[in-house]
């Protein structure tokens, strides 16, 4: 079939068709030569179309793989946890996100990669703030009374606002990842806690059996205390449970302590 006569089949829908200025529709009765010319016109853009797209999606990979930028992506990742200080982190999503923070999706993607890898540095940085258990409860210099002045000052770190909040996070993430067996990251946090509370108490005399036990009865009673705390948000009444607790475990450990010296 000749182009003239194919286009003479749908002569209302070339008439309503919109051309620039400089390229009039031109009149049926025209030439084939004239007609091809503006098939060629329209093949042009169409392929110049085509190859912007191709080269817009290799940018963008190129971009997208290279290495995240180090200075930048802990700044903006403390700028996403001051953002879920008061929201949860099962809704977090990176369009909310890039919103409120006022950048675009590309950056959350650029640094973080994947939800899920935004979602583990996130838990990352939240489950380490207790780091400074660690650094308390040394057991190579930890004493009796160094080791519950460090009990008290972890407990007070716990009452500010912000700790408060974090906290809540931990818990949640910790409940997350309960139900997600391929990711482990709270409880890798949770036990190196549990591990340290055992080396300190049996470098005060201990032994493993007690250290053990004592140790998981001191944590999971600080986190029972903690929760009763981002629940409630009683901080007189969470003191008061912690200096008992704190009571009770010293006249448990003082005991065994000097037991061991003799």
């Amino acid at each position: 079939m000749r182009p003239e006569t194919a286009l003479g089949m749908f002569p209302a829908v070339w008439e309503q068709r919109r051309f620039p200025r400089s390229f009039p529709l031109p009149s049926l009765r025209k030439s084939a030569t004239e007609l091809s010319f503006y098939l060629e016109f329209v093949m042009k853009n169409i392929c110049l179309f085509s190859k912007t797209v191709v080269i817009a999606n290799i940018c963008y990979v190129l971009r997208m793989t290279r290495q995240s930028d180090p200075a930048k992506k802990p700044a903006l990742l403390e700028q996403v946890v001051d953002y879920l200080m008061d929201k949860p982190l099962s809704a977090l999503t990176f369009r909310g996100l890039a919103s409120a923070l006022d950048v675009s999706s590309f950056t959350l993607v650029y640094h973080f990669g994947t939800r899920d890898a935004l979602v583990s540095d996130i838990i990352g940085s939240i489950a380490t703030r207790q780091r400074g258990f660690e650094t308390v409860f040394d057991p190579r210099t930890v004493t009796v009374e160094s080791y519950f002045i460090g009990l008290r000052q972890s407990f007070d770190l716990s009452l500010f606002p912000r700790n408060r909040a974090l906290q809540r996070l931990e818990f949640e993430a910790q409940m997350l990842e309960a139900v997600a067996p391929d990711r482990a990251l709270t409880r890798v946090v949770h036990e190196s806690l549990h591990a340290r509370a055992r080396e300190t108490l049996v470098a005060l005399g201990l032994d493993e059996p007690q250290a053990a036990i004592e140790g998981q009865l001191l944590l999971d009673t600080f986190y029972g205390i903690q929760v009763g705390l981002v629940v409630g948000g009683d901080v007189e009444r969470a003191t008061i449970a912690f200096e008992r607790a704190l009571q009770y475990h010293r006249e448990r450990i003082e005991p065994l302590v000097a037991a061991s010296a003799r």
